[in-house]
């Protein structure tokens, strides 16, 4: 058996063929003449206008084929070679049922080629072909699990009858001819022999080899472009975006982004108007998110737990509502005259854009 894998190159004139191929077809397809043609203000405009917008499009869309074809070039041809490599190892490894005996003689059959076979999505087989010494028919086949292969009789069409099948072969073609003895129905297949079938070269593939297929230079220069044009198009959606919630990014703009220090200067005389001394902030836990532990102190007496935490939450709530801070979603919990919690600071627009959408103190949690 011919081995799958091939030089690089192989690969490369393959794929190359390809691009020429596809890319011929999209010519070929701009040339075809509009079936409705577009029409400015009810009449079809002049000819030159045609053309020209024609021929713009057809190299917008030969660009992106070429450029298309060059990105995937090298992905594609490795998936290729690795595929080659995969069914040669395998069919290298695959091993022969042995003691294999003809059916009417029981002479010990001998192996004589094994094949490859391949279906899309399924994995690989192996076929062993083994013949009697005493020339006895038929032939006997095993799958490289050991199972047998069975061949199916060919029925005929009109009776449901056995086929009586003889096959011949030329320089030219295979030749199959179908008899069925019960009603008389033939049929006569032909394939062509491709293997010894010369293909007639293709006197313009160089050259529509240089002009459809990037270079290294043209196609790093073309994927540069593609990134440009993402970026381009990611800002011109941001545009939109802003303008779209321009009252919300107004909103933002307007916010205090406090420090750590701003936000202890802000809290604790507005807590200390309503019973809340001694404001503390801990470390801060900087991860994903920041956030500042706090303790505070009740200072009035008689106010209930329950109570203390809900005022707190509220002055918190209405103190930080046009800062970059929020009380986060496990609130305040008070024992014996002290409350704690966390604050967490918003960063990024993104983030802050969030929270001013949402309007909850635990947004972005």
């Amino acid at each position: 058996m011919q081995k799958h894998l091939k030089d690089k190159q192989y690969y490369i004139d393959l794929y190359d063929c390809g691009t020429v191929e596809r890319c011929r077809r999209l010519i070929e397809l701009h040339s075809k003449p509009r079936k409705n043609p577009v029409l400015v203000d009810g009449k079809e405009p002049p000819k030159e206008w045609v053309d020209a917008a024609s021929q713009m499009a057809r190299e917008w869309n030969l660009m992106f084929e070429k450029g298309g074809r060059y990105i995937h070039k090298e992905e594609t041809i490795s998936k290729w070679i690795a595929d080659d490599e995969e069914r040669d190892r395998y069919y290298e490894a695959a091993r022969e049922t042995q003691n294999i005996r003809c059916l009417k003689c029981r002479a010990m059959m001998h192996f004589i080629h094994k094949d490859l076979w391949t279906e899309l999505n399924k994995p690989h087989r192996v076929l062993f072909m083994f013949e009697c010494p005493n020339k006895c028919v038929p032939r006997r086949a095993f799958w490289d699990n050991g199972d047998e292969w069975i061949s199916k009789p060919d029925l005929c069409p009109k009776c449901r009858g056995e086929l009586k099948v003889d096959q011949k072969v030329t320089e030219e073609k295979f030749i199959t001819d179908y008899k069925c003895a019960s009603c008389g129905f033939t049929k006569i297949d032909e394939l062509e022999r491709t293997a010894n079938k010369k293909e007639e070269p293709d006197p313009n593939f160089e050259a529509d080899r240089a002009k459809f297929c990037l270079s290294k230079e043209e196609g790093e220069k073309w994927r540069q472009e593609l990134v440009n044009m993402e970026q381009m198009q990611k800002l011109v959606d941001e545009f939109k975006e802003r303008d779209k919630n321009k009252e919300l990014y107004d909103k933002v703009a307007e916010l205090k982004k406090l420090t750590v220090i701003d936000l202890g200067k802000l809290l604790a005389p507005a807590l200390e108007k309503d019973g809340y001394v001694q404001l503390q902030l801990g470390n801060p836990e900087i991860d994903r998110i920041v956030a500042v532990p706090f303790t505070v102190q009740d200072s009035k007496s008689g106010r209930e737990s329950l109570a203390s935490e809900y005022d707190l939450k509220r002055l918190l709530k209405k103190t930080l509502e046009d800062t970059n801070w929020r009380l986060m979603s496990d609130g305040a919990s008070y024992r014996l005259g002290i409350l704690s919690g966390r604050l967490r600071g918003y960063e990024n627009e993104e983030e802050l854009v969030k929270l001013v959408s949402n309007g909850k103190n635990d947004a972005g949690n």
